[in-house]
């Protein structure tokens, strides 16, 4: 199994455990040091994971307040 396949694994995991990436992020430097994928991986990583329908209305939801909606 390569690396980032195993470092995904640990993402969707900790991700459901509702751990923050940035925290996800500094556990996984700790184990495969250069080797790790980068943070940009672990914050969108697991937006890959979850229903698309939960995600999405609170992306318009939040840029609507942000005043960036479309």
């Amino acid at each position: 199994m390569s690396t980032r396949l195993k470092q995904r694994a640990v993402t969707e995991f900790l991700s459901a455990e509702n751990v923050t990436p940035a925290e996800i992020h500094r556990r996984l430097q700790a184990v495969y040091g250069e080797n790790t994928v980068n943070r940009t991986t672990v914050i969108v990583g697991p937006l890959n994971f979850v229903n698309v329908n939960q995600v999405v209305p609170i992306l318009l939801t939040n840029l609507a307040v942000e005043g960036r909606f479309p």
